[in-house]
């Protein structure tokens, strides 16, 4: 209970700081009704917007996220 009272007041003070000190890709995924986040496209874009490092940002259910975070996976595995 307590994360899901202190977690977006937190984001919406401290997420943009702290996304702009990330120099290593990002994955987040939620699901596309998540009840705390929102999930939605512009919202995805602009999480995904606060990362200089290289963010994806995806809402995503069932066999296809593990698909996915394995290609996510690979893609950070290759990066020259």
């Amino acid at each position: 209970m307590v994360e899901l009272l202190r977690a977006p007041p937190w984001a919406k003070q401290r997420l943009a700081e702290v996304a702009a000190a990330v120099r290593v890709p990002v994955r987040d995924v939620l699901t596309e009704h998540d009840a705390l986040w929102d999930s939605s496209p512009a919202a995805l874009a602009e999480f995904e917007s606060l990362f200089s490092g290289g963010a994806g940002a995806m809402a995503s259910l069932g066999a296809a996220l593990h698909l996915e975070q394995l290609a996510f996976a690979d893609r950070c595995a290759n990066v020259t």
